[in-house]
């Protein structure tokens, strides 16, 4: 038995071109978050996005329910995007904002227990930040997973739970 189409929200980072950094927005159905994801990216590639990169994930009933200024675009039969994307300067030697990557939620809130979420962070001088949100339940085997994913040396780290 087929399982449901779900509709995903895709906060998408990349680049214009060699000097400007973008974030766009996709929306695209699947089955589950993977085979979506893999649908927006295409269309992401193909809208001349360059690298681009998930950053934030997002489960909808349907288009209905974003809230949003601009008209989709619809690029595929099951992919839209919201064609106004925000730029900014790539080489600025003080950016006032360095995106995250990293793990993406997979489930709906009150769908099960709640997923670890986690955003990683690199910046040149200030070196790694890690920022995870998990379940009192959770604390423990999060914290530790977290040690992990710093490298061992060469910079300064910054962990930060949330429970």
């Amino acid at each position: 038995m087929k399982k449901e189409a779900e509709l995903w929200g895709f906060l998408v980072h990349g680049r214009e071109d060699e000097i400007s950094g973008l974030f766009a927005n996709f929306y695209a159905w699947g089955s589950h978050l993977g085979e979506a994801w893999h649908k927006a990216h295409a269309a992401a590639l193909a809208e001349g996005v360059l690298d681009p990169v998930l950053m934030e994930a997002c489960g909808w009933k349907s288009l209905d329910d974003v809230d949003h200024d601009e008209e989709f675009v619809r690029l595929a039969p099951d992919v839209y995007h919201i064609p106004e994307n925000s730029l900014y300067p790539l080489n600025d030697p003080d950016p006032l904002f360095v995106p995250p990557a990293g793990v993406v939620p997979t489930k709906e809130d009150g769908d099960m227990e709640p997923p670890l979420q986690a955003c990683f962070s690199l910046h040149e001088e200030k070196g790694h930040v890690i920022t995870l949100a998990a379940t009192k339940e959770r604390l423990e085997t999060t914290f530790s997973s977290a040690l992990r994913l710093l490298p061992d040396a060469g910079r300064s780290h910054s962990l930060i739970i949330s429970v």
